[in-house]
Parts: structure tokens; C-alpha cells; sequence
């Protein structure tokens, strides 16, 4: 019902704001939220941050019962922004936590039974991937001072330095077979440049593949299952574009056009096609 109220003048007039608006409007915003959505690598689960118990709480979805299980019990950060990593053999899932909010993210594991702290330093931590036989992280790290890329042993707990750049290393990819990692970095004087880079596990032999033009990002988006191929972004011509790098040809291939903003976000399971977000279509 609309709520009619005296103005100032004498007159009245319409009060535009409902008591049913309100409700409305009051219910929308306690909607609980759902973040950071990750399939398991057999493809039967999915994690994921929802705060419908009225905190960020970790759950696990499965697919084919759409049962939903809270694995965590305050373990997690609120802050739901951070991503979340399966371990190879989807029995427990790394996820990122801070102390009293201070966005000094350590690299947590949580598994049904309880969680364990894998790495805590001084600074900012973000999980890149996992190795393929899940026996080692490749993590980004501010702890040192600048971010780069190191390689945290789960078993040992010991963690190598990789990279050792003045700028940012960071979007690390672990080859299928764990002999290469691929990250973006920059070497160049443009300040906006980022250029996607291919070394060894342990950092050596580091080779620019140089897919895109100075000062524009490049970056390395998913190994191809047999490890011959990386997909790729780009926004060479001003607009993201999605490439993937082959090895053996050392050159890329573009796929779509330049008229619209598109980002791939990873191949399909076979390796011949890729998943990339496009336009939205007008009917």
C-alpha cells in the first residue's frame, strides 16, 4: 500500500517507497551467497564457499544427488574472493585463509575431517595449481618481497623459490606431466606490459614465447592434456582474444574474431575444443 504523507507546503503527496518495497528489497539482500564454484577432477563434485548458515562457510555439491555438504566450521576466511584448488585425488580441497581479515592469505587444506595449514608466511600467498601427482603446489608469494612463483613440497613442507623477477610473476600453470610451469611476468619498460613465459619445474631455462605486442597482457590460461599445446589470452588488438600456443610450430593460433571481448577459460576434456565466454546473443 502506498503511504500518502503532508508536505511541507500543505500538500500531500505520494510516498514512492512501500512497506512491501521494503520487505522485497530486505529479503534480496539476505539471499545467502554462493563463490568460488570448483569441480573436482572426476568431475562428481563441486566446492564451494556459500554463507547461507550466516557465515562464509566451505561446502561440497554432489552432482548427481545435488546433496550439500558444509566441510568447514569457521576454518574459512570470510572473505570469499579468494579461488579454491581440488587436490589430485579430489579427497580434500586448498583454499586460502587469513588472520582477523588482514588479506595475508596462507594455503590451507580441508578435508571431511578437519582442516591442516600447508604454508604460512609473512605475506600475501595465492595457490597457482597443483602438481600432477599432487605432491607439490605451485604458489605465488609477496613473502620474499616481490610476487613470485614457488614450489611447496605437500610431504616435506619445504618451499623453493622459482622465479626471481623485479615485477610480478603470478597466473602459474603446471604442465600435465610436471616438467614445465608456464606464468606472465613483465621484463620490458612498459609498465602495462605482461608476457607469458614457459620454464622448467624448477624454474630454469625460462623462455619468453612473446604472443603478443609490448604493452599489451598476456597471459596463460590451461596446459592441453598431452602438454603440446597452452591456451592463451591476450588483448593485443584491445579486446581480450583467446589463443592457444603450439610447441612444436612455436606459434599461436587465434580463434574468434576482434569485435567483442572474449576470454577462454579452459580446454575441454578431449583437448580438441575450448570453453570461451562470448557475446551475448540478441533476439
Amino acid at each position: 500500500m502506498v503511504e500518502r504523507v503532508l508536505g511541507w507546503d500543505g500538500t500531500m503527496t505520494a510516498n514512492a517507497v512501500t512497506s512491501e518495497t521494503d520487505d522485497t528489497l530486505e529479503a534480496l539482500a539476505n539471499l545467502p551467497t554462493m563463490a568460488q564454484a570448483t569441480v573436482s577432477p572426476d568431475g562428481d563434485r563441486i566446492a564451494l564457499y556459500y554463507d547461507v548458515t550466516g557465515r562464509n562457510e566451505l561446502h561440497v555439491l554432489d552432482v548427481e544427488t545435488g546433496e550439500l555438504t558444509q566441510w568447514s566450521d569457521g576454518d574459512v576466511s570470510r572473505d570469499a574472493g579468494s579461488g579454491l584448488k581440488w587436490d589430485v585425488d579430489g579427497e580434500r580441497v586448498f583454499f586460502h585463509d587469513d588472520e582477523d581479515g588482514n588479506e595475508q592469505f596462507d594455503v590451507v587444506a580441508i578435508a571431511p575431517d578437519g582442516v591442516e595449514y600447508l604454508l604460512d608466511t609473512e605475506g600475501q600467498t595465492a595457490i597457482q595449481d597443483v602438481g600432477p601427482d599432487g605432491d607439490w603446489l605451485l604458489v605465488g608469494s609477496s613473502h620474499g618481497g616481490q610476487f613470485n612463483l614457488y614450489g611447496h613440497d605437500v610431504t616435506s613442507g619445504e618451499t623453493t623459490k622459482l622465479t626471481d623477477y623485479e615485477r610480478a610473476a603470478a597466473a602459474g600453470q603446471v604442465s600435465p606431466d610436471g616438467e614445465r610451469i608456464a606464468y606472465t611476468t613483465n621484463e620490458t619498460d612498459d609498465y602495462e606490459n605482461f608476457d607469458v613465459y614457459v620454464a622448467d619445474a624448477d624454474g630454469s631455462n625460462p623462455r619468453n614465447l612473446e604472443i603478443g605486442e609490448t604493452g599489451a597482457e598476456s597471459i596463460p590460461v590451461e596446459w592441453g592434456p598431452d602438454g603440446d599445446r597452452l591456451l592463451v589470452a591476450d588483448n593485443t588488438e584491445d579486446l581480450g582474444r583467446c589463443g592457444i600456443y603450439h610447441f612444436d610450430a612455436d606459434e599461436v593460433t587465434w580463434y574468434g574474431g576482434t569485435e567483442y571481448e572474449e576470454m577462454p577459460e579452459f580446454f575441454m576434456p578431449d583437448g580438441r575444443r575450448q570453453l570461451r565466454p562470448g557475446p551475448p546473443r540478441v533476439r
